[in-house]
């Protein structure tokens, strides 16, 4: 790589984050990282192909990668040439978000391209079993897709899992499904689409088919936004991806919310209630990461927004859980549930303000200090949505301290 390339800042590197040392590898080695959704058998694809328990596998649903840990091993087709596996941890991590999955992984890619250690390829794996494609798993895949970008897509080997769990017929159905609708960009864009049958043969050929590509992949798309072009993670591609399915999620949620207080309010059973409390929790868990995405801006830009310069305008959506009881089996009474209240902030599309505006009612031209505009809100269950949107104005210059505060309000908070 040219040695006028930008270097990689690493302000978001956290104590603990697992990197390569770039002592430990050579400039012959061959550096596959293992991606895909948690349990797809990315672990037992890394212990499989170096013939020994060289990573940990989980018995059971539940992660067990939860930072990222490579593997060296001699290349049985070139001795004078090692193989890197790096096994990641899934998008769906059971203990940690998906943004600091994300972020984790961002982090050891920067810093291996900083450090100029090229990754030969990229192994995508899915489990064959699943019949339809899971909403964790679509998430996953899109994230992964953003993460390396077109032009790497030549470099990447999606493979299939978990054969022998499945028969013969309904593995062929599910892998055209996978080719000709969720894979099909990705093939279209130079991916290669295989098998892994759980032995050392099928798992070479696939590191075979990465080293013989005559394609040389340069870097992820990732890589290139964090270090070439200085981004923050959460302006990344594959963070607004992430930032768009939460918000999805949070619509799904609130949905859901809604049909589960109807039938609670019908037949009142402990499990609805149960159910609830579940989807209350996901709700906060999403609010949680949507925080994590704030995008922490410039003084300049953060000056520009607070006094209506910017490209567009802010809706704030607050959801409160809590509120109304629901009602208890056998108490004959209810108690309610503590308020909690969580404003988002959501960029909306809607042009930019008229600096020029004449307020309506008003003597004074120009703009005047941004007052609410009256919004709706309404009850959804034990959720509240509302929904008010703000007219930006001209305002004095504040101070740095200032800004932060104001952020404190407009941007997406939680309080629990």
């Amino acid at each position: 790589m040219p040695s006028s390339r930008r270097k990689w800042k690493g302000t978001e590197r956290r104590k603990g984050d697992k990197v390569l040392d770039p002592a430990e590898v050579k400039p012959t080695d061959i550096i596959i990282p293992i991606m895909g959704p948690t349990g797809a058998g990315k672990s037992t694809f890394i212990n499989t192909a170096v013939g020994k328990d060289a990573v940990f596998v989980g018995q059971d649903v539940k992660s067990c990668t939860e930072s990222l840990q490579h593997v060296i091993v001699d290349y049985p087709k070139d001795p004078s040439r090692r193989v890197v596996f790096v096994d990641t941890p899934g998008f769906d991590d059971t203990y940690e978000s998906d943004f600091e999955i994300l972020r984790r992984i961002a982090v050891w890619l920067a810093q291996s391209y900083n450090d100029d250690k090229r990754l030969t390829g990229v192994i995508y794996l899915h489990e064959i079993t699943q019949k339809r494609m899971m909403d964790t798993s679509r998430k996953n895949l899109e994230m992964f897709h953003k993460l390396c970008g077109h032009d790497a897509s030549r470099n990447v080997v999606l493979a299939t899992t978990k054969w022998a769990n499945v028969t013969e017929g309904a593995g062929k159905r599910h892998e055209g499904q996978l080719k000709n609708t969720f894979w099909k960009n990705l093939i279209n864009e130079g991916s290669e689409m295989t098998r892994f049958l759980n032995d050392s043969k099928s798992a070479w050929a696939i590191v075979d088919h990465i080293v013989a590509s005559s394609d040389e992949l340069r870097a992820l798309h990732i890589q290139r936004e964090l270090v070439d072009l200085q981004t923050v993670i959460p302006e990344t591609e594959a963070c607004n991806s992430l930032r768009e399915t939460l918000q999805e999620l949070l619509s799904s949620h609130q949905k859901t919310v809604a049909d589960l207080t109807n039938d609670q309010q019908r037949r009142g059973t402990a499990e609805m209630q149960r159910r609830l409390q579940e989807v209350e929790d996901q709700i906060r868990s999403s609010m949680s990461q949507l925080k994590q995405l704030q995008i922490r801006r410039p003084l300049s830009t953060r000056l520009m927004t607070l006094a209506g310069l910017g490209a567009g305008s802010r809706a704030d959506v607050q959801v409160e859980i809590g509120g109304p009881p629901a009602p208890q089996l056998g108490a004959g009474r209810s108690t309610p549930a503590p308020a909690i209240k969580a404003p988002v902030t959501l960029p909306t599309a809607s042009p930019a303000p008229d600096l020029h505006e004449k307020p309506e009612g008003s003597n004074h031209g120009g703009m005047l200090p941004s007052a609410p505009v009256a919004g709706s809100s309404k009850r959804i269950g034990n959720t509240r949505v509302r929904k008010t949107s703000t007219r930006p104005a001209a305002m004095p210059a504040p101070s740095e301290e200032s800004v932060n505060n104001s952020e404190q309000n407009v941007g997406c908070l939680v309080h629990v």
